[in-house]
């Protein structure tokens, strides 16, 4: 068996406080720490596929020696003979031990650099989130974003809430200003690309550990996902989750879903969500929106419907 070689990892190593120095307009920050976030998840794919090619290549190794084991000969009956008989088991032992050293060195090997490049990329990614924030202050100071808010009477008092689509800039802050913490990539509110014909569109990434199969959260999941304090940022895609007071008490989920040229409110209910309104739900998140104002946060506009 050849001796086992490490492959380079995908992987450049740079220093975790360069970022800090470097500025840029609000999306060329975030397509830094995207670039980020991709290069960690391309180095733990090449550190996976080396694991799994060592681990392939030890399983061939074991299959060899048993192939290797069927074929020795039996016992001699002549006793001058035995010497020789034992020569290829103890030939065999030796190269099974001598290898399985060097896979042992090569997988250890692979294990340190691996956790040394991943903890390097992480304290970049936490320079990088920092950055981000940063800039989503100093933007939203320089411009407070505008909110214009549509109602859409309907019969019975109840009401359709819809908010003019804001540009890409405004669509950052929004999603910061209102859940209070930065979404994960530029554009998301834009993405309409769809994974499934018979689905809607995902609205969450699969970033800051969401699993593939959890890109469609149900009010619940996704309500968890904004309190987590383990989730700086939200992995959000087409929507921006936020809680606002209940007319019952307490706090309620609602999204903005994108909807072409305007953002739908949407208010959780049991395991869905529905775009239609009580009146007093509709005056609930208008009077969020005008907290916001009140604080400084936004300039709310009210438009005819």
């Amino acid at each position: 068996m050849s001796n086992p070689r490490l492959r380079p990892l995908p992987l450049k190593s740079r220093r975790p406080d360069g970022l800090a120095a470097v500025g840029g307009t609000l999306e060329t920050i975030y397509r830094r720490w995207e670039g980020l976030r991709a290069e960690l998840a391309e180095a733990q794919a090449g550190v996976a596929a080396e694991r799994a090619r060592l681990q392939e290549e030890g399983s061939f190794l074991l299959g060899t020696v048993r192939a290797a084991r069927e074929l020795e000969p039996q016992p001699p009956p002549d006793p001058s003979e035995e010497a020789s008989a034992l020569a290829a088991p103890d030939a065999l032992n030796a190269y099974v031990q001598e290898a399985e050293a060097r896979m042992a060195e090569a997988l250890a090997s692979l294990e340190e650099r691996a956790w040394e490049h991943r903890v390097d990329l992480e304290a970049q990614l936490a320079v990088a989130r920092v950055e981000v924030v940063e800039a989503l202050e100093r933007h939203q100071t320089h411009a407070v974003p505008t909110v214009t808010l549509r109602r859409r009477p309907l019969a019975g008092g109840r009401a359709i809430l819809h908010l003019d689509r804001p540009e890409p800039d405004a669509a950052m802050l929004w999603v910061w200003l209102f859940a209070g913490k930065p979404a994960t990539r530029y554009g998301y509110l834009f993405d309409e690309a769809a994974d499934d014909a018979l689905m809607e569109p995902p609205t969450l990434y699969p970033d800051e550990g969401i699993p593939p199969d959890a890109v469609r959260p149900a009010p619940g999941p996704l309500r968890e996902l904004l309190a987590a304090p383990a989730t700086p940022a939200l992995p959000v895609r087409g929507i921006i989750p936020f809680l606002v007071p209940a007319p019952t008490g307490g706090e309620a989920l609602v999204r903005l879903r994108c909807r072409g040229p305007v953002l739908e409110l949407e208010w959780s209910e049991g395991e869905a969500f529905r775009s239609i309104l009580s009146a007093a739900e509709a005056e609930a998140a208008a009077g969020y929106l005008l907290r916001l104002q009140l604080s400084g946060r936004i300039r709310l506009q009210l438009a005819a419907g």
